[in-house]
Order: C-alpha cells, then sequence, then structure tokens
C-alpha cells in the first residue's frame, strides 16, 4: 500500500506540473491568437493603404495623360498660329505691291 501511495503521489506531483505545462500552454497560444489578430489587423491596414495608392497613382496617370493630350493640342495650335503668321506676311506684302501699283498708275493718270 505504501509503494502505491507513494507512486499515487508521485502521479498526482506529474499530474500537478502538467496543469502548470497546460497553464502555460494556454497562456501561448492565446498570446498567440491576439498576435495573429494584430497581424491580420495591419495586413487589412496595409491592403487598404495600398487600395489608396494605386487610386493616387491612377489618378496621376490619367492627369498625365490629360496633360499629353493638351500638350499636343498646344502644339497643333502652335503651327497653325505660324501657318497663319506666314500668310498674314504674304497678304501684307501683296497689300503693299498693289498700294505701290495703284500709285503708280494714279501718277501716270
Amino acid at each position: 500500500i505504501s509503494t502505491l501511495q507513494r507512486r499515487l503521489a508521485g502521479k498526482e506531483e506529474e499530474l500537478f506540473e502538467s496543469s502548470f505545462d497546460v497553464q502555460s500552454l494556454r497562456s501561448k497560444v492565446k498570446l498567440l491568437e491576439t498576435e495573429r489578430e494584430e497581424l491580420a489587423a495591419s495586413r487589412e491596414e496595409a491592403v487598404h493603404g495600398r487600395q489608396e495608392l494605386q487610386g493616387m497613382v491612377d489618378k496621376l496617370t490619367d492627369q498625365m495623360q490629360q496633360h499629353s493630350a493638351l500638350q499636343e493640342q498646344a502644339d497643333r495650335a502652335a503651327r497653325e498660329l505660324e501657318a497663319v503668321t506666314a500668310r498674314v506676311k504674304e497678304l501684307e506684302a501683296e497689300h503693299e505691291m498693289l498700294l505701290s501699283q495703284i500709285e503708280t498708275m494714279a501718277q501716270e493718270m
């Protein structure tokens, strides 16, 4: 009986130590679950931040395309202005020549 009592005491001590191990493991599991939840929240924030940045990139890309289109329009307008300016100079030269011819004809009469 005393041997059985000693063995029982030993098993009770093992059980007592095991309960501490179980408590320690439960604490670790809770800590890991908390860390997992924090990581999930951080991931959601990162995804949201990435989506915001992608929105900004898309907006800037659109603005760059609009700027490019406006630049092309400005370049075309500048070329057209040069052509019109050249034509105005030609017409002014023709006008001067006609005035000169009119004056010459008026003097001959």
